[in-house]
């Protein structure tokens, strides 16, 4: 993946190789690039989750029995580890390491595939179960956790931070540089404080002309993204009252990335 700052990054099928992305640029910045778990159909290179930091062309995806490490000028596998049934994975950009929701535990792996941490679920938590959403956060390398409308924050080695619930079921959750997370709900995006306080909520009918399933956000360019299964929005998160940008996509959006 060529280094792009501040591009939204699609994978679409069919197979939708590395090299096979649509990228939207905006106006350049400092070039720290977020990192987020994406989707990808079983047909590609049997993946069903996939990390990806642009700049450092660090791709992690998952099936049903290990996890890779993808070189993105290639698709050539650098590092595979024995992992069953990945539920959710998220990089940390600045080691290209990876943390892993599997088979009710917490995993962490070095870029080379070393295992550095390990907890089970119910040492984290009695109400950690099968959890949809995990997102690295990158002020502390600590970890977020979605499951229904609890969020739990975990150290890198899988011990319990905190715990806070969200006001609605969460179907996607991302993390700003200042700590403040935007959540995705059914018919609403909620901006909340790190302990869970809202800071604000909009009607995503007034913000998107489809129904968004992920959500992206950019820290440095203050700027959120909707992504749909055919359709992105790009939205001013310091005036939410209408889009700045709308796209239709060509094919459908397996997943996504900044």
């Amino acid at each position: 993946v060529p280094y792009c700052p501040h591009c939204l990054v699609l994978l679409a099928p069919p197979c939708a190789p590395l090299d096979h992305f649509w990228r939207w640029p905006r106006t350049p910045a400092m070039g720290w690039v977020a990192a987020l778990a994406v989707a990808l159909p079983m047909s590609c290179l049997g993946a069903n989750t996939v990390d990806a930091e642009v700049a450092e062309a660090c791709v992690w995806h998952a099936d049903s029995n290990a996890v890779y490490r993808v070189g993105s000028d290639g698709n050539v596998v650098l590092t595979s580890v024995k992992v069953k049934n990945t539920l959710a994975a998220a990089m940390n950009s600045r080691d290209c390491g990876v943390a892993v929701l599997a088979e009710k535990q917490f995993l962490r792996y070095s870029q080379d595939g070393e295992q550095l941490a390990s907890a089970p679920f119910a040492a984290i938590s009695a109400k950690l179960n099968i959890p949809h959403d995990l997102i690295a956060d990158p002020y502390d390398d600590s970890l977020w956790i979605a499951e229904n409308r609890i969020v739990f924050q975990v150290a890198p080695s899988g011990q319990l931070l905190s715990t806070w619930s969200a006001p609605v079921t969460i179907r996607s959750i991302a993390i700003s540089l200042d700590r403040t997370f935007w959540i995705l709900g059914n018919e609403q995006l909620w901006h909340l404080a790190p302990n869970g306080e809202v800071l604000g909520d909009y009607k995503l009918n007034k913000l998107t002309q489809a129904i968004p399933n992920r959500i992206a956000f950019d820290s440095l360019a203050g700027k959120l993204w909707l992504v749909g299964d055919k359709h992105v929005s790009l939205l001013d998160a310091q005036k939410l009252d209408s889009p700045q940008q709308q796209l239709a996509l060509p094919k459908l959006a397996l997943g996504s990335a900044l």
